[in-house]
This record gives C-alpha cells, structure tokens and sequence, in this order.
C-alpha cells in the first residue's frame, strides 16, 4: 500500500519488458508499419482525450506559464 506501483503493475511490466527483449515487440511494431499504423494511429488518438492526458495537458500548461 502506498507504492506508486503494486504486483500487478510490475507482473505487467515484467510482461511488457519480456516483449521487447524477445523481438516479439519489434515484430509487431514491424508488422504495424507495413500496414500503415492503423492500430496505432487508433490507439493515439483515443489516448489524446483520456483524462491522464488532459490532467498532463494542464499540468504542462500550469508550468510553462512560470
């Protein structure tokens, strides 16, 4: 209690990092550009409305007015 990160969040980065060490994560970021990064032109711009991207926004506006 009280970490930024708990089990599961590091099982996933565990996961995430067992990706990119075996070529999988490269393969398919391959795969995704000859297709015309579809899924990942999807998944950018669902991301530009969610709220941790909004509170990012604001907090990057709030400290460039310094």
């Amino acid at each position: 209690k009280g970490k930024l990160f708990d089990r599961d969040m590091a099982r996933k980065m565990e996961f995430l990092y067992r990706e990119i060490e075996s070529g999988r994560f490269a393969r398919s970021l391959m795969n995704e550009n000859k297709t015309g990064m579809k899924n990942l032109n999807a998944r950018i711009r669902t991301a530009q409305y969610s709220p941790l991207q909004k509170a990012h926004n604001s907090l990057a506006k709030k400290l460039s007015a310094k």
